[in-house]
């Protein structure tokens, strides 16, 4: 049984009523105008919902620790709202948990420490353009299974390198504009790895050989305080500079021309694409 409410204008909360709604497997409320918290506790009498949406409205208010009561969730998505406030640690008691969305909101505080212990159900962590701070709990690391972390437009610090495990299944990593600061070279990429933006951060050393042998769709690792050669060599030929922009990194490029005599002629040159180089 679905609940669906899309594009319309209340004046107040979710009613409470929904709770009496015992085969409820999904609610969605979406891009609903004057919408207003509290999220109800009657949500907690739902045994079978599974999937909890509400995006794209003014609900302006916390979220609730109880909602890590609801143990059928399989999908949180709360994005895109006024939502404030710490992240409940409460939300990793949601054993069958695929999906968390707290993306586009207001959340304050740190990334909790429980994260790490979501079991392996969980292939989506979006939590990205919030006001977080403070460092990625190194329990994330533990997080094999989750194919999509989405971390980017918050005030991050410190280590990242825990999220990327060679035996890991990340696809998907975005980390960009935030506060991080690690060193690049002694990562080892998830061996899917496919898009990846790491940039405006802090982040330091030389890009790892094993770049090249990655099948990126994106990658962007400008604005940082990379330095040393770019890799030569696989997919990484497809990217123009501004991928690598605004670090110290230089490029050594072999070009072939072949002239109208049949003549070939082998330019090498080199160029540098400095930190404070505006491509």
């Amino acid at each position: 049984m679905e609940l669906l409410i899309y594009d319309i204008s209340v004046n107040g909360p979710i009613p409470s009523a929904v709770g009496d709604l015992p085969y409820l497997d999904s609610l969605q409320f979406g891009w609903v105008k004057n919408l207003t918290g509290p999220i109800p506790y009657s949500l907690t009498k739902l045994p079978r919902l599974r999937f909890l949406r509400i995006n794209n409205s003014p609900l302006s208010t916390s979220i609730p620790d109880f909602l890590g009561h609801i143990q059928s969730l399989k999908y949180l998505e709360l994005d895109q709202n006024q939502l404030y406030g710490p992240i409940p640690a409460s939300l990793s008691n949601l054993s069958k948990l695929r999906d968390l969305d707290l993306s586009r909101n207001k959340l304050t505080g740190s990334i909790p420490v429980s994260f790490g212990s979501f079991t392996s159900n969980l292939y989506r962590l979006a939590l990205y353009e919030n006001q977080l701070s403070g460092e990625i709990p190194k329990s994330l690391g533990r997080l094999l299974d989750c194919e999509t972390f989405e971390l980017s437009g918050n005030k991050l610090v410190g280590d990242a390198s825990m999220l990327f495990k060679q035996n890991g299944k990340a696809t998907f990593i975005d980390l960009s504009n935030n506060l991080l600061d690690f060193d690049l070279s002694k990562v080892r990429f998830p061996k899917n790895l496919t898009y990846l933006d790491l940039s405006r951060n802090r982040i330091r050393g030389s890009i790892p050989k094993q770049a090249t042998k990655m099948k990126w769709k994106k990658l962007n690792l400008s604005y940082n305080q990379l330095c040393g050669k770019i890799p030569q060599g696989g997919q990484l030929q497809l990217f123009s500079a501004a991928s690598f922009a605004h670090n110290q990194l230089f490029n050594w490029e072999i070009l072939e021309l072949t002239i109208s005599t049949a003549t070939t002629v082998v330019l090498v040159y080199a160029f540098a694409w400095e930190n404070d180089y505006d491509i």
